[in-house]
């Protein structure tokens, strides 16, 4: 009988230390659960986020071949002319992305002969490395000058490329920018996923974001609608 009452006894420790392991495991697997279900951004949810100042201040530029620190006497890259920033966030290593940039740079050389300083584009590197980044824009730069070398070696049948051009005139003119810590899209996603780029941010001198595209824009005239009353597109 008394062997019994040990057994019962040992099988009743048994189920509460099992229990208390449980209770134990409850904060963790709540954390984990919270994380997996961090909904993904929607163009919606950014409209009306203001872009934390700081976060661009502390963007990388492209400056004489590399990647220069603002520390390095490079001014914030918001102009205080700019009544309308358009931010663009993308990687080299992203297919959507590299598609949409072209396009992208042509419509900043339109805008930009149209509004002039009024209207600013920040091309920003995000979840890349420097040196990715930096071969890219290379890659980039060669590709025009050889577009450029074949168009004015004699008559060619077809022009240089439009849209390389216009490329390697993005490059070239210091307006693109690398986040190292995405704290620009940190900034204005609060407990969103980290998106799936490309993502284009229109915001206002105030920085609140006034219209968003979480993947690439379908109707960049649509997307622009926003801003009519403060740069007068239409």
């Amino acid at each position: 009988m008394g062997l019994f009452r040990l057994q019962v006894l040992f099988g009743i420790l048994c189920l509460a230390f099992a229990g208390s392991i449980a209770e134990a495991r409850k904060p963790k697997l709540a954390r984990l659960a919270t994380v997996s279900l961090a909904p993904p951004c929607s163009d919606q949810s950014l409209i009306g986020k203001r872009v934390d100042p700081e976060s661009v201040s502390l963007l990388q530029t492209w400056h004489d071949g590399r990647w220069k620190d603002p520390e390095e006497g490079i001014s914030s890259p918001v102009r205080q002319s700019a009544r309308v920033i358009l931010i663009h966030l993308w990687a080299p290593w992203c297919d959507p992305c590299k598609t949409e940039l072209p396009m992208l740079a042509q419509l900043r050389d339109r805008l930009s002969r149209r509004y002039g300083t009024s209207i600013q584009f920040l091309f920003i590197a995000d979840q890349t490395s420097p040196q990715a980044m930096a071969d890219f824009v290379r890659a980039q730069q060669a590709r025009a000058n050889s577009e450029l070398l074949r168009a004015s070696d004699g008559p060619s049948e077809t022009p240089p490329d439009p849209k390389v051009l216009a490329l390697a005139r993005l490059f070239g003119v210091g307006e693109q920018y690398y986040d190292p810590r995405g704290m620009v899209w940190k900034s204005v996603a609060g407990r969103c996923k980290d998106p799936k780029l490309p993502v284009t941010l229109a915001i206002t001198s105030d920085l609140v974001v006034r219209n968003a595209a979480v993947g690439p824009i379908v109707d960049q005239l649509s997307f622009l609608r926003p801003l009519e009353d403060y740069l007068g597109i239409y």
